[in-house]
Parts: C-alpha cells; structure tokens; sequence
C-alpha cells in the first residue's frame, strides 16, 4: 500500500505571515464593531459642528446655523455684542475729559459695530420704532 503524501510546497506559497499593522488591531472586525465605531465617530463629529455652532458670533461663518438650532441662544449672544459695543463707545466717551481724535475713531467705530450687530438681532415683537429711533 502506498501512502499519499503532500504535493511539493511553491516557494510563493511559503510567505511568512506578517503580523498584523499595530492600527490594524484596532479596528473591530465584526460588522456590528465597525458600527459602533462608526456610530461613535459619527456622535463625536454631530458633538464637535453643534459645540462649534453654539460658540459662534454674529457674522461668522456658523451664525446662520446657529440661529437655526439656538435662537435663544443667538439673541443673547447678538444683544450682548450690541451692549459690548455701545459700552465701549460709552467708556470712550464719558471720561469727562475731551476725547482725542483716536478715541474718537474708536468711539465711532465702536458705534458703527453695533449698528451692525443690531442686524443680527431678531424684530422685537413691539415693532421697530426703538430699533429705528437707534438707527437714526
């Protein structure tokens, strides 16, 4: 009787197994981790654009979503950009002494951002008879 023994082994066949790249062990090999991997970096990514939005100004690049997902919050920063604004103008100003043509810039300057920043601000529901007395 004659016994069978393996075919000859290739020598493209004999390649070492190379071990694993360390961030390839990192990544689940199952469907259902590769789903929780991706559902978390998905929360993160949502976490990170509505924290963005959330800490934007008026005028900047994420204010219209921010009104969108956050009016109250968008008024509030809006009507404390206004306030900031006269107050600088106000502290300016108000020294009682006479102010210098570069403090006067400023003060205008000052004035100007915050007839800019009322622009962000919703219509009161009174109408706009302050907001236009302001204006003016």
């Amino acid at each position: 009787m004659t016994t069978l023994s393996p075919p000859p082994a290739r020598e493209n066949d004999m390649q070492s197994a190379a071990p694993a790249s360390r961030w390839r062990r990192l990544i689940p090999r199952s469907r259902r981790g590769k789903t929780a991997v991706a559902g978390g970096l998905a929360v993160l990514l949502v976490a990170g654009v509505l924290g963005a939005t959330y800490e934007t100004s008026p005028g900047g690049a994420l204010w219209g979503a921010e009104k969108a997902v956050f009016p109250g919050h968008a008024q509030d920063v809006a009507l404390a950009a206004v306030v900031n604004d006269l107050k600088n103008a106000q502290d300016i100003l108000g020294g009682g002494q006479q102010p210098t043509p570069d403090q006067l810039t400023d003060a205008r300057t000052s004035l100007n951002q915050a007839k800019q920043d009322l622009d962000y601000l919703s219509p009161s529901p009174q109408g706009t008879t302050c907001r236009t007395s302001i204006c003016n």
